[in-house]
């Protein structure tokens, strides 16, 4: 391109000539000149890059450090909470004993370097323990017991016991940010940076743990640690970025949090300490990055990943910025920014940047000195071209050049490219006389050319007055200063009626052509502006006298006569018209929508006077649409015929009523009515829809024009509004019949108003008997503004609240109604959270806070319901009370009982059977005997034990000793049975039979069967026979399937049936006294932990032989 450039600028025939030596030394200098400059800047770029890498790495380490330290620091308070949250659950910290958790908590601050630790309760009690400048600790605490609302500041000593009270003060925990965002959360959270009231320089942020209650999750209070975020200033001033380069931590909203040069965070503002602004900051540095910030990304919240970028100060000087996100799980959202003035890493650069400077210099003068003595030697023999060459063309001007003889040949010595150089130059030299010698012919060649191109423009503007006279828009040729008309087409004679005679040579004005003779004058002067001119419109008249619209478009061109116009015209008089046609239906429907605004501006719809109303929409529609009359008509109560509502008359101005018109005598016309909004006929009496109503339309009339609309409510077609034609045809328009069309919803507005008033009458007559109703119901009723100020309450609810009527209790509170406040704070909220959110508190049992006159607990069924507006929304609350002591009383009593018949039947029955029932008591007395409760158990364990001898002891003891001493051993046996989680099953006799597996199931049934008969045969021998005798048992145990249930219809019992069961009796019935026998199918479960003999074969009835194993004790595993 330089080159290009260069070569263009020599060519110039007027730049002044150059000579060769100057020629040959500038190129090669500005060679030198761009390497060397080219080196130096990619030196200094290089250098300019390595110094960003190396300031966003430095920047990335101080980022990373800083992450990695706020993890560290800003996890303490967490594990802390965490700490403390774990010591409450497992009951190592009782947090209702202050004096104890003070000393624990600072405990911990002797451990921990946080700022704060402690607790707040539900109650508004709080214990915690702060640390002071000077390292001392002091015990905060806020107790009820005490006096509530008031902290007290306690000094301690070396042991964590409280010493002097410092201070008293007013103050509430749950206003504090630290308490109320993690209770409404629900989860452990940071709070926001606050500053200490008493010591504003001082930045902190809280971490809370809310605690809840394990049994009924209802919230205890919160656990919160105070961190100190001025030692992340410490950090951050510790870090060595650069010798100027700084750190700071900003929040998303701007706020300072910490700062490298530990600036002040916050600001005075009327004796009132408030955080800063990064943007605010005293700290130039800060400010400025801040702003750059806000003015890059608009809002630091879109900043989501690390940004490395850069700016510059009003000085020129570049600062390198990293903005680095850091957030935690509890909230935390930080931007961690460091910036580092380029300066910090240039000096070096610039310093190596200036020696290479100087280094360039010389070799650039260097090169200087060898070009110059090169081009000297290269020069010498271009001059003795060049003198050749001038002589050549000296001679060659001469007429005779031709016959002249040339000039002696030009030597060159010492250079190839000059010498060659030479030789072309006499080689032009012979060329140039003999292409003189042919210069004459070609002379002759050129002349006949010339005729030739001539006769070729003659037919081109022949094309061109062909292309003239044949467009079909009117084009005209005038001068330029008196508008005088040279040429005109075709369709220009056409548009104006002229002949060409009567336009050429004649000027515009004196053809009257412009209407407007300004118009010509301000386009005029536009040309000589612009040179040209495009669609400007204007008005023009034709010979005729007619004035036109048309759109010119001119241009100035050159002829013969000078400056020229040269014009074209559009004739668009037509599609002005239109859109006057179209701007007259405009203003029509803005007159139409003005009178629908009018009529409801004067409150038709919601119009007291129905009949008033009707009437100035009839006079609407006649002086609207111009017409002779309209009309209203709406059904009848019954539907059976359309009523004349009012029919206002134009030339008489009079409304009229009472006509009528039946759907049987006119199906014509009620059809169309329903299917179409609007009926719209030029022609009422031939009209298919109308021609049926001739009788009611009297021909002196002379109506010719109908435009009915329906009226429609709910979707219901309740009526027509009519608008009558007389005199001429009337051709209704889209705009006419939507009018009437609107005209037909504002009496069907009107209509609802009407509706809505007798609604409202009968709501009333209604409400009176709603507090007929109230009046005299046992129940206690009062409802609520949302602002819990009482609207109303029954007279039940008037007497219990002892207030002379119903009336006297609007505009009242709980706080005048009663006496204690924190009872009635109790009963607000209450109400407050019901219609906060929105879910009725139904049948909630509750004592009155007063006792009867006797003493007696009052019982109340409290039930409070949200009251909604039409559109859902909560504008109240209501309340019902019903007095149910004497239920109350009647359910204990009840209870009582029913609770003795619960554990009557579970010492009968398992718990799971019985529960099964109370279900299905819907069974009972079933005629096909079909089995109120059965299930098959596949895997349980039977145990049966016979006490040996005691038949024969019967015959021996009385009846009562018997059963008592029975009563015992049977006792004995049900507690082993509880023991092993065993169900019994039955005893018949001195029988008993116990199950495993059932009806619960149990992996280890086999094994618990197994410890059972051990210690069955352990404890009968501590009772003994009448005869000083110990007892024996026999037991059989078998493992197996079973069926177990209840059947029957009276005195149930749980039993179990099945090949297992007979199997188990057989072998009890077939042991030994003493001896514990073991089917093979139980010998397989018992056999790794018991210690089993080998019977050997028995023949058992129904079974034949059978192997069967003795249980004699436990194994050794």
């Amino acid at each position: 391109m330089l080159l290009r450039t260069l070569s263009r600028w020599f060519s110039n025939p007027s730049r002044k000539k150059l000579p060769l030596r100057l020629l040959l030394v500038v190129p090669f200098m500005l060679q030198i000149s761009v390497a060397v400059g080219l080196t130096g800047w990619l030196s200094i770029r290089n250098g300019q890059k390595a110094i960003n890498e190396l300031a966003e790495q430095l920047q990335s380490e101080v980022s990373n450090r800083i992450s990695q330290h706020l993890n560290v620091y800003l996890a303490t308070p967490h594990q802390i909470n965490q700490i403390n949250l774990d010591a409450v659950e497992l009951g190592l910290l009782n947090l209702s004993d202050f004096k104890s958790v003070g000393q624990y908590f600072w405990q911990q601050m002797k451990v921990f370097d946080v700022g704060y630790i402690s607790f707040g309760n539900e109650e508004g009690e709080f214990i915690g323990v702060e640390r002071l400048d000077n390292g001392q600790l002091l015990i905060n605490e806020v107790s009820n017991k005490v006096q509530p609302g008031k902290l007290y500041i306690y000094n301690t000593d070396e042991r964590g016991n409280r010493t002097k009270l410092i201070g008293i003060k007013e103050w509430d925990p749950r206003s504090e940010d630290w308490y109320f965002q993690p209770v409404k959360t629900g989860k452990a959270m940071w709070s926001s940076v606050y500053q200490w009231e008493d010591k504003p320089e001082v930045l902190s942020i809280s971490s809370s743990y809310p605690v809840y209650d394990k049994k009924n999750n209802k919230i205890i209070g919160v656990l919160s640690i105070d961190h100190i975020l001025t030692q992340v200033s410490d950090f951050l001033d510790s870090l060595n970025v650069s010798k100027s380069g700084k750190t700071f931590i900003l929040e998303r909203n701007g706020l300072l949090v910490a700062s490298s040069r530990k600036d002040r965070a916050f600001t005075m503002i009327n004796g009132q300490a408030q955080r800063l602004k990064a943007s605010e900051s005293s700290n130039p540095m800060i400010r400025l990055t801040t702003d750059d910030l806000l003015k890059r990304f608009g809002n630091l919240n879109k900043i989501k990943e690390r940004k490395q970028i850069a700016f510059t100060k009003s000085d020129g000087t570049q600062q390198f910025v990293q903005i680095t996100p850091f957030q935690d799980k509890f909230g935390l959202d930080w931007l961690i920014v460091v910036v580092v003035p380029e300066s910090d890493f240039t000096e070096q650069i610039n310093a190596n940047t200036r020696i290479a400077i100087l280094l360039s210099l010389g070799a650039i003068g260097l090169a200087t000195g060898l070009g110059i003595l090169t081009s000297g030697w290269i020069t010498k023999p271009i001059l003795r071209l060049s003198v050749a060459s001038r002589e050549l063309a000296e001679k060659a001007i001469s007429p005779d050049f031709a016959n002249k003889p040339l000039l002696e040949e030009v030597e060159v010595n010492g250079i190839a490219e000059v010498d060659v150089l030479a030789a072309a130059f006499n080689l032009m030299a012979r060329q140039l006389h003999t292409s003189f010698n042919t210069l004459a012919k070609t002379n002759e060649q050129l002349e006949v050319r010339v005729e030739q191109r001539t006769a070729a423009l003659h037919l081109s503007e022949e094309k061109f007055t062909l292309a003239f006279r044949a467009s079909p828009h009117p084009i005209i040729i005038s001068t330029m200063g008196d508008g005088r008309f040279i040429e005109v087409n075709e369709s220009f004679l056409s548009l104006t009626g002229y002949e060409l005679e009567e336009i050429v040579g004649r000027t515009e004005l004196e053809l009257n052509l412009w209407v407007n003779p300004e118009d010509r004058d301000a386009m005029f002067q536009l040309l000589e502006r612009e040179r040209k001119i495009r669609s400007q419109e204007f008005d023009f008249r034709i010979k005729s006298g007619e004035v036109r619209t048309g759109l010119l478009s001119a241009e100035i061109i050159k002829l013969d006569e000078g400056d020229c116009l040269l014009a074209v015209v559009n004739d668009i008089t037509e599609r002005k018209r239109i859109q006057d046609v179209q701007q007259e239906r405009e203003r029509r429907i803005r007159n139409q929508n003005a009178v629908l605004l009018e009529l409801s501006k004067n409150h038709i719809p919601n119009s007291v006077d129905w009949q008033t109303a009707l009437r100035e929409i009839t006079e609407a529609a006649v002086n609207t649409i111009d017409i002779e009359r309209a009309s209203i008509w709406l059904y009848n109560d019954r539907d059976s015929a359309l009523e004349c509502i009012d029919l206002f008359s134009r030339s008489q101005g009079t409304h009229h009523k009472g006509n009528k018109l039946s759907p049987d005598d006119y199906r014509a016309y009620f059809k169309a009515l329903e299917e179409a909004r609007t009926i719209a006929t030029y022609d009422a009496y031939n009209d298919i829809r109308t021609r049926q109503l001739r009788e009611s339309y009297s021909e002196e009339s002379g109506l010719t024009s109908v435009l009915d609309a329906a009226i429609r409510l709910g979707g219901k077609t309740v009526g027509a509004i009519c608008l009558d034609r007389v005199g001429e045809v009337r051709y209704w328009t889209l705009e006419e019949r939507n009018f009437v069309g609107s005209l037909a919803d504002l009496v069907a507005l009107a209509l609802e108003a009407r509706d809505r008033q007798r609604a409202e009458e009968a709501l009333r007559e209604k409400e009176q008997y709603l507090r007929l109703v109230l009046d005299n119901i046992p129940q206690q009723v009062f409802w609520k503004d949302t602002d819990l100020v009482f609207l109303g309450c029954n007279k039940n609810w008037a007497n219990y609240a002892q207030i002379e009527s119903p009336e006297a209790v609007i505009g009242l509170t709980d706080y005048d109604l009663i006496s204690s406040r924190d009872i009635a704070d109790e009963f607000r909220d209450q109400d407050r959270k019901i219609m906060e959110n929105n879910t009725p508190q139904l049948h909630v049992i509750a004592t009155k806070q007063k006792p009867s006159a006797d003493g007696q607990t009052i019982w109340l069924d409290i039930s409070k319901i949200p009251i909604h507006d039409s559109y859902g929304n909560v504008i109240g609350i209501l309340g019902v009370l019903e007095d149910i002591t004497q239920r109350k009383r009647a359910e204990e009593a009840l209870l009582v009982e029913q609770e003795k018949s619960e554990r009557l039947l579970l010492n009968i029955l398992p718990e799971v059977i019985a529960q099964q029932l109370k279900q299905n008591q819907n069974k009972l007395g079933k005629p096909n005997g079909e089995a109120l409760i059965a299930e098959q158990f596949d895997d349980v364990t039977i145990l049966f034990a016979d006490i040996v001898g005691f038949t024969p002891l019967s015959s021996r003891m009385s009846p009562t000793e018997l059963v008592h001493l029975l009563n015992q051993i049977i006792s004995k046996f049900d507690q082993l049975s509880e023991k092993y989680g065993l169900e019994k099953i039955k005893t018949i006799g001195d029988a008993y039979m116990v199950a495993g597996g059932l009806p619960m199931p149990m992996a280890n049934h086999a094994e618990a069967i197994a410890e059972i008969a051990l210690e069955m045969q352990s404890c009968i021998t501590q009772f003994q026979t009448d005869k000083g005798e110990p007892f024996q048992i026999r037991i059989g145990i078998n493992t197996g399937a079973v069926v177990a249930g209840v059947i029957g219809t009276k005195k149930f019992i749980y039993d179990l049936w099945g090949d297992t069961v007979n199997m188990a009796s057989r072998m009890e019935s077939q042991g030994i006294p003493g001896g514990i026998q073991v089917t093979e199918a139980t010998y397989n479960r018992l056999q790794d932990k018991y210690i089993l003999e080998k019977r050997g074969a028995i023949s058992v009835k129904g079974k034949g032989d059978m192997i069967t194993y003795w249980l004699t004790g436990r194994g050794n595993g």
